[in-house]
C-alpha cells in the first residue's frame, strides 16, 4: 500500500482539499493507524498575508516544519533563506487521535505562524480533508505517506 496525499493552496484558499493515490494506512487490533510520513515538501508565498516581506531586507523565509502526533511533537525542522522547502521526514508513525502540520518563519526574535494543518483520522483513512486555510503563507503543500517500513 502506498499513499500519496496533496495539500494545495493557492493565495490562501485551499483548492484541492486531498488526493490519496491508493490504498489506505494499516490499522493494528489497539485501533492505531500505522503509517510512514516520506516527506512534506512545499512554497511558501513570496511575502506576508499582509504583504510584509517575511525577513528584514527582503530575504527569504526560513521555513520551519512541525509535525506532532496525537500531540506529542515527532519531528521539528529548520531550512534557512528558502521559498522551497522539502523536508526528508522519514518517520513511522502511529496515530489514534490525528496529525497536525504547524509551519513557521524561524526568526531570532519571534517565529512567524505561517500555518497549521490538522489531519484527523476519519480524514487519514477515508481520503477526504475539507480545509480552509486564509491568510497563509503557503502557495503549495504536499505531504507523502507511505506503508511503515
Amino acid at each position: 500500500m502506498r499513499v500519496f496525499i496533496a495539500l494545495v493552496f493557492f493565495c490562501g484558499c485551499a483548492i484541492t482539499p486531498l488526493m490519496l493515490e491508493s490504498g489506505k494506512p494499516t490499522v493494528d487490533s489497539d485501533g492505531y493507524m500505522n503509517m510512514h510520513v516520506v516527506s512534506v515538501s512545499g512554497r511558501v508565498a513570496s511575502s506576508k498575508p499582509s504583504g510584509d516581506a517575511w525577513d528584514p531586507k527582503g530575504a527569504p523565509p526560513d521555513p520551519l516544519l512541525r509535525l506532532s502526533v496525537d500531540g506529542r511533537i515527532v519531528y521539528d525542522r529548520l531550512q534557512s533563506d528558502t521559498y522551497e522547502f522539502r523536508f526528508s521526514v522519514g518517520r513511522n508513525i502511529r496515530v489514534s487521535q490525528g496529525v497536525e502540520l504547524e509551519f513557521f518563519d524561524s526568526d531570532d526574535v519571534f517565529d512567524d505562524k505561517m500555518a497549521t494543518i490538522k489531519i484527523t483520522p476519519a480524514q487519514l483513512r477515508y481520503g477526504r480533508i475539507p480545509l480552509t486555510v486564509a491568510g497563509t503563507g503557503l502557495v503549495r503543500l504536499e505531504l507523502r505517506l507511505g506503508r511503515v517500513r
